[in-house]
């Protein structure tokens, strides 16, 4: 089986000046995420993890990062994975998505990093990915 990236939204607690444009899929007081509430949702390829790769402009990412003391995530640590990533690692480190409901979609609650890479490589190829790379909550 397989997941559809157009099933999966993002969903960033934007602490800072942010142009959320058209592409916020839905504000919301979105309370099943680990990170806190009042989140924003994103498609993948509206993301700021996406916009930062596909841009090479990591400024929203780093604020995104620092003003919700992510402390564990930097650019160089996203360029990194960038640079070394593998889709073999994630049978073991799996991502973690749950599915809404009321959204009908999957929202990531561990892996944008991972995801918005796969988007990218994805992008003209496919839109599926194996189920087996996330646990799903």
């Amino acid at each position: 089986m397989s997941i559809n990236l157009n099933d999966i939204l993002f969903a960033h607690y934007i602490l800072f000046d942010y142009n959320v444009e058209d592409s916020v899929v839905l504000k919301t007081n979105f309370k099943n995420h680990p990170h806190g509430e009042a989140w924003h949702l994103f498609k993948i390829e509206d993301s700021i993890h996406f916009k930062a790769i596909t841009s090479n402009d990591y400024k929203a990412y780093n604020r995104l990062i620092e003003t919700t003391k992510q402390e564990e995530h930097s650019e160089l640590k996203f360029k990194e994975l960038q640079k070394n990533f593998n889709t073999s690692i994630l049978h073991e480190n799996k991502m973690h998505i749950a599915y809404n409901n009321d959204l009908k979609r999957y929202v990531v609650q561990d892996g944008c990093h991972r995801l918005a890479i796969i988007q990218l490589a994805a992008l003209g190829i496919t839109n599926t990915v194996p189920n087996d790379w996330f646990l799903i909550e």
